[in-house]
């Protein structure tokens, strides 16, 4: 969920183009944006005001948030359109204020009272934004969830691929006369016309420095690939930049020649040791269309392909000796503190908010150490970021904050907090340091948030000593004449008799497949919907529909998260544990045609034989594992 409010965040600016706005007076708007309008009582959401126009914001009233918890102060970001009109070029300033929220109760809310002063004195009003608050916890991710996201984007490469079947020619004419141009394409010169490729923008960095690689997939044939290991980052911190159309390629001339190019991956790296450093290849695996000569020409041949990108080392320099108030930021920033109040009391706690702006290694950006006068205590911060591009540079922030409290009245000084990063473009430690800050406490009534109980609170729970000759029970009154003795005796014995029989109950539970509801049923659920497909000639629905089941099967029985699931990871699972041999072949023979049936005319008792594989494959699988459970 945190996840997808930074995709929020970070789309901010494009929101604010392809979105209305209210109007008002001298060209001024303001926007009103939730980040969901349907949320849950644990959850914490955004708020965001938006204002453009002719007149920049200055101040921003707080709206009113009786029924809401806020999360520290508002995040406020500046930015600006610019915008050309017959050689005219304007730029208008954008301000947004964003507000971190948890519900305090359950029901549906108008959050209003929001206003804005601008530097032209003007006031504009908010529009009230309207939030529903429901009990319970958001429903978290199944296991159809994660697969329809990888099966997203993997539908959307597979378009692609067909189209390309549809309309690319393996030669640059549309001709296929000339026996020429075929033999550029044939199964000996493959590794000419397709092939992975990692780019790496910085191959001698220093520990913290960003590297950026992007892995493409360069062809020149017809082709269906899938990838089927990624690469391990050991030594590194990474963040992932998002691929908005994986699927769509765009050429580039590489050594003379024009290529189809797909981007599969791009990720800012972060080196965390020195030394030699490695990047495993990208993988991928699928089948390919090449050219052969027989008959007195060329004919089409369809072959099995893996492809691995480039080892790629690189050279880290490590940093040289850091300053004492070194917080482990690479990169160049800069820093700014405020404080909630200044007058005080003892019952209140003081939020310090220090944060961090700039690009660089923000995720690894260490708290800096807060010296505060004796009378003032602090706890660990707590730390949010806001990460606003990944690429070429890491941008956003990194904020903490600090709860204080003070334990007796007095003018207290909070010093100045002192940053030191170090400076990609100078190579050297830069220090920097806010300003201090002075607090007025007065004396509070006792109640701190900690629920500290004052020193001099009475003990009224000691009752006085009883006087007099105290009473005992005759000593002929024995405890086992007693009918409450025969029932303290009794319970335990009633309760270890309940326990046996519900855990022989559950035991005759647990004898029946343990994956059954999760993993026979959606296979059957998926394998229905394939029937389905078949009665309507839907074909491609079709077999997605069976790869859908056998998939998410055996990642439900071999307990393989989804991204982790492949052939390779499929086969070596089920030998280790003893499969069958033809068991496994006719799985992942099972596997291919369905990916190949998406991309070959079939006809309809071709379909129908592949249902009933489905169904005998997973019935088989089924067996084994329940003979060895």
């Amino acid at each position: 969920m945190a996840m997808r409010y930074i995709q929020i965040l970070s789309l901010f600016f494009l929101l604010l183009f392809t979105s209305p706005a209210l109007s008002f007076a001298q060209g001024a708007r303001i926007q009103v944006e939730l980040s969901d309008n349907n949320v849950y009582l644990d959850e914490v959401f955004y708020l965001t005001y938006s204002i453009s126009g002719n007149g920049s914001a200055v101040r921003m009233q707080q709206p009113r948030l009786d029924d809401f918890t806020l999360l520290g102060t508002p995040n406020q970001t500046t930015g600006y359109n610019i915008s050309v009109n017959n050689g005219n070029m304007t730029r208008e300033t954008i301000t947004s204020f964003t507000y971190a929220l948890r519900p305090k109760r359950t029901g549906t809310f108008r959050i209003q009272g929001a206003s804005v002063r601008t530097q032209s004195g003007q006031t504009i009003n908010a529009a009230a934004a309207t939030v529903t608050v429901q009990a319970g916890k958001r429903r978290r991710r199944t296991i159809e969830d994660e697969f329809a996201d990888m099966d997203k984007l993997q539908q959307q490469m597979a378009q692609q691929m067909r189209d390309m079947m549809r309309d690319m020619d393996p030669e640059p004419a549309p001709q296929r006369q000339p026996q020429a141009n075929y033999e550029d394409f044939t199964l000996d010169k493959i590794d000419n016309n397709i092939f992975l490729k990692a780019e790496v923008d910085n191959l001698n960095p220093v520990v913290g420095e960003q590297v950026n690689v992007t892995y493409k997939l360069y062809t020149r044939l017809q082709m269906n690939m899938r990838p089927v290991a990624m690469p391990q980052l050991n030594g590194f911190w990474a963040q992932d930049q998002e691929i908005t159309d994986p699927g769509t390629p765009h050429q580039e001339n590489y050594k003379g020649k024009i290529y189809n190019v797909f981007t599969l991956r791009k990720t800012a790296l972060f080196p965390q040791q020195s030394g030699t450093l490695r990047l495993d290849p990208f993988k991928a695996s699928g089948w390919v269309n090449v050219f052969e000569r027989g008959n007195g020409g060329y004919y089409e041949q369809r072959v099995n392909k893996e492809l691995a990108s480039d080892v790629v080392q690189l050279s880290v320099a490590p940093l040289p000796e850091p300053e004492a108030t070194f917080s482990n930021g690479v990169g160049s920033f800069s820093i700014s503190s405020q404080v909630n109040q200044s007058q005080v009391s003892t019952d209140d706690v003081i939020q310090l908010v220090f944060t961090v702006n700039g690009t660089g290694n923000l995720g690894l950006i260490t708290a800096p150490k807060l010296t505060l006068p004796p009378g003032l205590s602090v706890i660990d911060p707590e730390v949010k970021d806001n990460i606003v591009e990944i690429m070429p540079k890491l941008e956003g922030s990194r904020q903490f904050t600090y709860n204080i409290t003070a334990d007796t009245a007095g003018t207290y000084n909070i010093p100045e907090i002192a940053f030191t990063y170090f400076d990609v473009g100078t190579r050297t430690y830069k220090t920097l340091k806010t300003q201090a800050f002075n607090l007025n406490v007065r004396q509070g009534s006792g109640n701190k948030p900690s629920g500290t109980v004052s020193s001099n609170t009475k003990m009224s729970d000691i009752h006085p000593i009883k006087t007099g000759t105290p009473g005992f029970n005759d000593s002929d009154s024995y405890a086992l004449h007693k009918w409450y003795y025969w029932l303290a005796f009794s319970l335990p014995l009633l309760a270890i008799t309940g326990m046996l029989v519900a855990s022989r109950r559950k035991e005759g539970i647990s004898r029946k497949p343990a994956h059954q509801p999760a993993a026979n049923k959606i296979a059957e659920q998926r394998l229905s919907a394939a029937k389905n497909a078949l009665s309507k000639q839907q074909t491609t629905l079709f077999y997605e529909e069976i790869s859908k089941a056998i998939w998410l099967y055996l990642s439900d029985q071999l307990d393989i998260p989804l991204s982790n699931l492949n052939k390779v990871s499929v086969v070596a699972a089920l030998r280790s544990r003893n499969f069958p041999e033809p068991t496994i072949q006719s799985t992942v023979q099972q596997i291919e045609d369905c990916e190949l049936a998406l991309y070959t005319p079939v006809i309809g008792q071709q379909q129908e034989q592949a249902l009933d594989k489905a169904v005998g494959l997973i019935a088989a699988l089924e067996n084994q594992f329940n003979q060895k459970s």
